[in-house]
């Protein structure tokens, strides 16, 4: 669990508005939805969020699946591209 203190540590560093911008706007997410909406914003690939996460591919094509829907996001939009924008709001 270190792995996830450190990537929150730096992410936040680099990104300090995108958790506060994420949970005004989506107020139900848990810890754990917070933590993959914030690899998600950094558009990595299913491939490489397995790698980094130690879960299955199938795996995290669920959980895609599972945050599209909370955050009632359509098939055709991008997930990352939707969530990077909790990063740059400010701008």
């Amino acid at each position: 669990k270190n792995i996830w203190k450190e990537f929150d540590h730096y992410f936040r560093q680099v990104n300090p508005e995108f958790f506060t911008n994420l949970t005004t706007t989506h107020t139900d997410l848990t810890s754990r939805d917070l933590r993959y909406c914030a690899l998600l914003s950094l558009q990595l690939s299913s491939k490489e969020m397995a790698l980094i996460t130690g879960m299955t591919l199938q795996s995290i094509h669920v959980l895609r699946s599972r945050l599209r829907q909370k955050l009632n996001i359509e098939k055709d939009e991008d997930l990352g591209v939707y969530l990077s924008r909790f990063s740059s709001e400010s701008e």
